[in-house]
């Protein structure tokens, strides 16, 4: 099963809709794969941390309820402070 979908970082659980909520929860998830980011490297870093990091949280919170994910896997955008560190 693959599940794109459009959300808000900022929201809880992604901004994921009810529905796929609940087609996700019976699904049987052996693996998750998140490589949504913002890439706006001029942000203020609290701004950058909350729309990367949050969500990535929220997803692992996510696996961990659903007892048949085995792994999630998740890019890092590490560059998202590189603009400010060249300065």
């Amino acid at each position: 099963m693959r599940v794109v979908e459009a959300g808000d970082f900022k929201a809880s659980k992604c901004g994921m809709s009810p529905e796929t909520m609940e087609q996700l929860a019976k699904a049987d998830i052996s693996h998750i794969i998140h490589c949504a980011a913002d890439i706006k490297f001029d942000r203020p870093l609290h701004q950058s941390a909350a729309m990367n990091i949050s969500p990535s949280l929220q997803i692992q919170a996510l696996a961990r309820e659903w007892s048949s994910c085995r792994q999630l896997c998740g890019t890092i955008l590490a560059t998202s402070a590189l603009p400010r560190l060249l300065r």
